[in-house]
């Protein structure tokens, strides 16, 4: 299949969901990835990256569109492997939970939630 008829195809997959095509094909991957052979060090970590980059858009848009406010905290939990992945992310009004709530910086609230799963 040239990459001219697979351009048409994903137009024509676009005008025939204008709405949910991002979503389909998202699920798509999501499954792909779920159902697929054990990824390695390197592959999850460029799927935790791709994952908090999803998250952290979607938080910050809801909080420029809502006024929403978001603290997150995500991590692996296969212990061997996922030594190095770790994220936190704090919308502008949240700025200062982790300090004023958890009596913590953001490294020690990674620290702990890596401890914790």
């Amino acid at each position: 299949v040239t990459s001219t008829i697979q351009g048409e195809c994903y137009r024509s997959f676009q005008d025939a969901y204008p709405e949910d095509w991002q979503d389909i094909l998202d699920t798509f991957d999501e499954t792909r990835i779920a159902s697929g052979p054990p990824l390695t060090v390197a592959q999850r970590s460029q799927e935790f990256t791709r994952l908090t980059k999803k998250v952290t858009s979607m938080l910050d848009l809801a909080t420029a569109k809502h006024g929403f406010e978001a603290v997150l905290l995500m991590c692996g939990k296969v212990v061997n492997q996922d030594a190095s992945i770790g994220y936190i992310h704090t919308t502008p009004g949240a700025e200062e939970f982790w300090a004023s709530r958890c009596r913590a910086d953001e490294n020690t609230m990674v620290g702990h939630f890596k401890a914790h799963v």
